[in-house]
């Protein structure tokens, strides 16, 4: 019994040694006073901001060289290996490291794609008075930055100074800085503020949608009687790059004011008018002043008529909301896309609505090819507006080549509201044109004797007889203003029509 017990004993402690061996070391005592031991803790960003102040030499990267001015750079920044995963929220670049005196921060001479700073956790720096300026490439690739303070020193901002940091929305300049290249915000999406008026016009010239100067709005809407107010400096280089701006906040506040203005005091156009009214004046208005760029874009054929490729300009303006208002050219997309505005600030819904279709050349291959127009919705139907095309047998109607019979032909269709989000319609529905009021998607004879038998009822027949053809009054009425005169005349509607018929037909 006591050569067991022993036995037990040695094998029990046996295993205790082994598994003490064998155990994970989870905490590391770096102190012991008497009985009470001290652990290391976790660095955190106050001890990581507070070790960049107090020790900064072990943080930046200086210059070899000294500059011309007998100073030096800061070239690039880096977290020792004790501080590596601690998010560092603001970071000050000094001005001072050691006995160097820094008064540039740009990225490496020696490297063509470098930076100075790059940080994914940072969001704000603050530059430390005595910098005199930010080189090329100075801070990139800094997701969650939001915020930038220049000191009253700073006296230049070279190219690309801030690039890639798609949080940034504000440099806080504390002096009248007038020094910067052009293009010194780069792929800075939604930095919407400048500190004047010359770095909002480098900026706008850039494509980046500057709303405010130091907090205050650059443009203003006084009234529909007014066309925007803003800078004539700034107006120019909004005008001048619309391309760069399109789908901005800036260009769409800026049109949606424009053509409040061009609707009342150019246009014409009044609440007491009828849908088809403000849709006809609307086209009338556009087509004799806009035409195609066939620069931008344009079939080229053989001497047989026959496709044999296609030519497009280098310019994306003929593409662009702004064609129709600050140019006299566009193609389909700037057609739409403009009109979209004039539309909408009518009062009116419209979509734009991209078509891709197959095209043969005449060696008999397939090639990709598009369009797009205007789909207006009223009273539960919808009427396409094609002002690409430029003449009346487009406005509200369904040319011959769009849907015809076979409703299937419009599954390659795409339908996006004016801000250029894709929704889902309901094609079916995109069956209505003016003049045909029986239904059957035609335009035609038949339809004459319906239209006047309408016009000429009494105000309760009116509603039996659109009632008999599926129809409210609302939609009727608007169907036979053949027109779009907002008055239902027999005979001018109904001539109208019969001209309508000449020139469109569903197949």
């Amino acid at each position: 019994m006591k050569k067991t017990t022993r036995r037990i004993a040695r094998t029990t402690a046996a295993l205790a040694a082994a598994l003490a061996l064998a155990a994970p070391m989870t905490v590391q005592p770096v102190a012991e006073i008497g009985t009470i031991i001290a652990y290391a803790a976790t660095p955190s960003s106050t001890d990581l901001i507070n070790d960049i102040a107090a020790h900064p030499e072990n943080y930046f990267e200086v210059s070899s060289t000294k500059n011309e001015d007998g100073c030096y750079s800061i070239t690039g920044f880096k977290k020792p290996a004790k501080y590596q995963y601690v998010p560092l929220t603001t970071l000050t670049i000094p001005a001072k490291i050691g006995s160097k005196v820094i008064t540039r921060v740009e990225k490496p001479s020696s490297q063509r794609y470098g930076r100075a700073i790059c940080d994914n956790d940072v969001t704000s720096i603050v530059i430390s008075n005595g910098i005199l300026g930010l080189g090329y490439d100075t801070i990139v690739d800094c997701p969650n930055l939001r915020t930038v303070t220049l000191p009253s020193s700073i006296q230049i901002l070279k190219y690309r100074s801030f690039s890639s940091c798609p949080s940034l929305t504000k440099i806080k300049v504390s002096s009248n800085l007038l020094n910067f290249e052009n293009g010194f915000v780069s792929g800075c999406p939604n930095m919407k503020d400048a500190w004047s008026e010359k770095a909002a016009y480098l900026m706008i010239k850039n494509g980046m949608s500057i709303m405010t100067i130091n907090d205050s709005p650059i443009i203003r809407d006084i009234g529909a009687d007014h066309k925007p107010v803003m800078s004539s400096v700034l107006e120019a280089a909004l005008r001048n790059n619309y391309d760069l701006l399109d789908g901005t906040e800036l260009m769409d506040t800026y049109l949606r004011i424009y053509s409040r203005y061009l609707l009342k005091n150019t246009i014409g156009i009044n609440s007491s008018m009828t849908f088809n009214q403000k849709v006809k004046k609307i086209y009338q208005y556009v087509i004799p002043r806009v035409t195609y760029d066939h620069d931008a874009f344009s079939w080229e054929y053989n001497s047989s008529g026959g496709i044999i490729g296609e030519k497009r300009g280098g310019s994306q303006k003929p593409y662009s909301s702004g064609a129709i208002f600050f140019s006299n050219k566009a193609v389909c997309s700037g057609y739409t896309k403009g009109l979209n505005y004039l539309f909408r600030e009518a009062g009116i819904t419209s979509y734009s609505v991209h078509e891709d279709d197959q095209v043969r050349y005449a060696d008999g291959t397939i090639h990709d090819g598009g369009h797009a127009f205007n789909l207006l919705s009223y009273n539960n139907m919808f009427f396409i507006v094609d002002a690409t095309c430029g003449n009346s047998a487009y406005l509200m109607n369904i040319p011959e080549e769009k849907v015809g019979h076979n409703v299937e032909s419009v599954y390659n269709w795409e339908f996006y509201t004016p801000d250029d989000s894709r929704i889902y319609l309901d094609y079916t529905k995109i069956k209505y044109a003016l003049g045909d009021v029986n239904g059957d998607l035609r335009v035609d004879n038949a339809d004459a004797p319906i239209m006047r038998e309408y016009i000429n009822a009494s105000a309760s027949q009116k509603a039996s007889i659109a009632a008999r053809y599926n129809k409210t009054k609302a939609q009727m009425d608007c169907l036979c203003d053949a027109d779009c005169d907002g008055v239902l005349n027999s005979s001018k509607d109904t001539l109208a029509q019969w001209n309508l018929q000449s020139r469109f037909k569903f197949r």
